[in-house]
Protein backbone atom coordinates (compact mmCIF):
# COMPACT_ATOMS: atom_id res chain seq x y z
CA UNK A 1 0.00 0.00 0.00
CA UNK A 2 2.82 2.68 0.79
CA UNK A 3 4.87 1.56 -1.83
CA UNK A 4 1.76 1.84 -4.38
CA UNK A 5 1.65 5.31 -2.97
CA UNK A 6 4.75 6.07 -3.19
CA UNK A 7 4.73 5.62 -6.59
CA UNK A 8 2.06 6.93 -7.73
CA UNK A 9 3.55 10.17 -6.36
CA UNK A 10 6.95 9.70 -8.65
CA UNK A 11 5.13 9.04 -11.60
CA UNK A 12 2.62 12.02 -11.15
CA UNK A 13 5.57 14.23 -10.61
CA UNK A 14 7.94 13.27 -13.42
CA UNK A 15 4.89 12.89 -15.98
CA UNK A 16 2.95 15.88 -14.70
CA UNK A 17 2.91 17.17 -18.64
CA UNK A 18 0.75 13.77 -19.39
CA UNK A 19 -2.97 13.94 -19.05
CA UNK A 20 -4.30 12.04 -15.70
CA UNK A 21 -6.02 9.58 -17.91
CA UNK A 22 -2.65 8.16 -19.68
CA UNK A 23 -0.31 8.77 -16.51
CA UNK A 24 -2.80 6.52 -14.65
CA UNK A 25 -2.94 4.07 -17.68
CA UNK A 26 0.74 3.60 -17.23
CA UNK A 27 1.16 3.80 -13.33
CA UNK A 28 -1.34 0.81 -13.24
CA UNK A 29 1.07 -0.47 -16.14
CA UNK A 30 4.08 -0.46 -13.77
CA UNK A 31 2.09 -1.80 -10.76
CA UNK A 32 0.49 -4.67 -12.25
CA UNK A 33 3.76 -5.48 -13.76
CA UNK A 34 6.42 -4.54 -10.67
CA UNK A 35 8.44 -7.37 -10.93
CA UNK A 36 9.23 -7.11 -14.68
CA UNK A 37 9.96 -3.58 -13.91
CA UNK A 38 12.47 -4.13 -11.09
CA UNK A 39 14.22 -7.07 -13.33
CA UNK A 40 14.43 -4.33 -15.89
CA UNK A 41 16.08 -1.65 -13.18
CA UNK A 42 18.20 -4.20 -11.83
CA UNK A 43 19.40 -4.95 -15.32
CA UNK A 44 20.45 -1.91 -15.97
CA UNK A 45 22.23 -1.13 -12.38
CA UNK A 46 24.45 -4.31 -13.60
CA UNK A 47 25.25 -2.61 -16.96
CA UNK A 48 25.78 0.81 -15.23
CA UNK A 49 28.37 -1.38 -12.78
CA UNK A 50 29.77 -2.57 -15.71
CA UNK A 51 31.15 0.52 -17.13
CA UNK A 52 28.39 2.10 -19.20
CA UNK A 53 26.60 5.08 -18.74
CA UNK A 54 23.01 5.17 -17.81
CA UNK A 55 21.64 5.89 -20.91
CA UNK A 56 23.82 3.40 -22.86
CA UNK A 57 22.78 0.75 -19.99
CA UNK A 58 18.74 1.67 -20.32
CA UNK A 59 19.25 1.13 -23.85
CA UNK A 60 20.97 -2.02 -24.09
CA UNK A 61 18.37 -3.47 -21.74
CA UNK A 62 14.95 -1.80 -23.01
CA UNK A 63 16.16 -3.41 -26.29
CA UNK A 64 16.54 -6.91 -25.04
CA UNK A 65 12.86 -6.75 -23.38
CA UNK A 66 11.44 -4.17 -26.21
CA UNK A 67 8.55 -7.18 -27.23
CA UNK A 68 7.88 -7.80 -23.96
CA UNK A 69 7.48 -3.99 -23.61
CA UNK A 70 5.40 -3.61 -26.38
CA UNK A 71 2.98 -5.89 -25.34
CA UNK A 72 2.55 -4.10 -22.47
CA UNK A 73 1.78 -1.56 -24.03
CA UNK A 74 -0.42 -2.52 -26.78
CA UNK A 75 -2.83 -4.85 -23.96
Amino acid sequence: MFKEFFIKNIFKDQLKHIPAEQRDKFVGLFLNNLGFFEKITKEVQAEIATGKDQMSATQVVLAKYQTEIQKLLSA
